[in-house]
């Protein structure tokens, strides 16, 4: 009985014995197989995503595993550059829709005048004003007095940010007395209207006499317009009605 036990016992100690080495043996393989932490070798910046670069451990020659890894690295390269396409397409589809609302924006503009400013606000702040140029903030071409009915002023500031300095435009008309006497005019009209982003046109009828004008427009500065002789930042056409 007692040799039946001493049996037993040496066998139960044997197979576990047995056990614990197989299970080293298969924890060292596994370990060499798939590593229990990757090395991180880089992160990209403003995103939340890590690519990770797996390096081989030593002692593994197996290609297939090579090839798995390399497989995966590849694809990781092509999505952050597919990621990228799509940004930059994205980039662009912006930028085209801003320009065809900006273009729809001055097509209705185009034909749509200005809002006159009435009443005497502007002109009784003050005396008289002083010239300056407008070439650094619009382009324009002066009107023609002899081909329509109306008389068409149109620009468009080169920066729409200016805009929300500007208290008014203004139009100021003036008629040769003499041509020999350059300075010798007469008044004609002297108008203000609100400034807006886009197109700016200013729409007056066209029944001025025949004679040699002097039209000015442009606009006058928030900061500038309560001085007693503020800037008008202005284009000067001398015209003649036929």
């Amino acid at each position: 009985m007692k040799k039946t036990n001493l049996k037993k016992i040496i066998k139960g100690a044997g197979l576990f014995l047995l056990g614990a080495i197989v299970t080293v043996i298969i924890t060292k393989i596994s370990d060499k197989l798939s590593p229990n932490e990757p090395v991180v070798v880089k992160e990209i910046k403003d995103t939340v995503r890590v690519i990770h670069e797996y390096k081989l451990p030593n002692g593994i020659d197996s290609g297939f595993v090579q090839e798995e890894l390399l497989k995966k690295l590849r694809n990781i390269k092509m999505l952050n550059e597919y990621e990228q396409q799509l940004k930059d397409y994205e980039k662009k589809i912006t930028e085209h829709i801003k320009s065809v609302n900006q273009i729809t924006n001055d097509s209705l503009l185009i034909n749509t005048p200005n809002l006159i400013l009435t009443g005497d606000k502007y002109k009784l702040l003050h005396k008289g004003y002083t010239q300056g140029q407008s070439t650094s903030y619009f382009d324009t071409q002066c009107p023609d007095l002899n081909k329509n009915e109306y008389i068409n002023i149109r620009f468009k500031f080169f920066n729409d940010e200016i805009v929300q300095q500007i208290a008014c435009l203004r139009v100021t008309i003036y008629k040769y007395r003499n041509d020999t006497l350059p300075y010798s005019m007469s008044f004609v009209m002297d108008e203000f209207y609100e400034p807006r982003i886009g197109i700016n046109y200013i729409k007056l009828r066209n029944d001025l006499d025949k004679g040699k004008y002097e039209i000015q427009y442009g606009f006058q500065l928030t900061t500038e317009v309560e001085n007693e002789y503020p800037t008008f930042y202005m284009k000067k056409c001398v015209l003649i009605k036929y």
